[in-house]
């Protein structure tokens, strides 16, 4: 079931001006409750302009953004609930710390939400765990904080009010590969718990393949196709067009082909290769 839905959504920058620049084209695309959805394609291509649409940051300049049906933009006041049910993580969120401890900066939301302090105290706990961040740290300031560090706040101060819908924009960026999968385990500990629909933007194709179930694939400001990762995957030749590259190893599962290996399946994770190579070591 599509939760959160695009109908021939535009959206153009300084319309009417020498400057005008049309990020999205007549946009139609769903995301489906409950499932892990990647956004991706090159740089300009639209990405960050429809996740920013999502939560009603941008308005549409033609088109509507339906959730559960209703048009987000209907009033002021089904606005501001789309945006305590709709948390989105802008890139680099650990610029956005503004309080005097991790604790306040995480309870920032759920104090907006009205919730007791009881409740926040509660939601403030439990954010900081799924990211990963010690109590211990609660109580320090953010500019205390390592990098990684200040990106797990950040990103808990969204879990703390328990969006239905995650929507993050390179969430891993910068982070070395041990903060990157603390990032993305998370994330995903945080969609177990409360059914929750994650939307992700990302440059990396090996993150998209591995975490993932859909993709929406962009170019021009339109969506080129959208599918289960093995049939985005399946098609090489659209990401190249795109401007993108499949998966690392999926260029090694290649470069064995050409060596004679007889390799098949998805070979565009870890675990797909490794699973075709073993098949191939058991039939000789």
């Amino acid at each position: 079931m599509e939760l959160l839905k695009l109908e021939g959504v535009s959206c153009i920058y300084g319309k009417g001006t020498p400057f005008e620049i049309k990020a999205l084209d007549g946009v139609s695309v769903g995301f489906e409750k409950g499932c892990v959805t990647g956004v991706i394609g090159h740089t300009g291509s639209g990405k960050s302009t429809l996740v920013q649409m999502l939560n009603g940051l941008l308005k549409p300049t033609e088109g509507k953004v339906l959730l559960d049906g209703k048009d987000i933009h209907e009033s002021k006041k089904e606005l501001a609930r789309v945006r305590f049910r709709v948390g989105l993580v802008m890139q680099y969120p650990e610029y956005q710390l503004f309080d005097d401890t991790v604790a306040k900066d995480i309870a920032y939301g759920p104090r907006n939400m009205g919730l007791s302090e009881e409740e926040i105290a509660v939601r403030v706990k439990e954010a900081a765990s799924f990211v990963g961040l010690p109590e211990e740290l609660l109580d320090k300031s953010p500019l205390d904080l390592s990098g990684g560090q200040k990106r797990r706040a950040a990103i808990a101060g969204v879990f703390a009010m328990r969006p239905e819908v995650l929507v993050l924009d390179e969430p891993a960026a910068g982070l070395d590969p041990r903060g990157k999968n603390e990032i993305f385990e998370g994330l995903l500990a945080y969609r177990r718990a409360h059914n929750a629909t994650l939307i992700l933007v990302s440059h990396s194709m090996e993150d998209m393949a591995k975490y993932c179930d859909n993709i929406v694939l962009m170019k021009n400001a339109q969506v080129v196709k959208t599918g289960s990762v093995a049939e985005i995957f399946a098609e090489p030749s659209l990401l190249y067009e795109a401007g993108l590259a499949m998966p690392a190893v999926f260029e090694i599962a290649e470069k064995l082909r050409e060596r004679g290996i007889p390799l098949s399946g998805e070979l565009y994770t870890v675990e797909g290769l490794k699973s075709a190579l073993l098949q191939v070591l058991a039939q000789k």
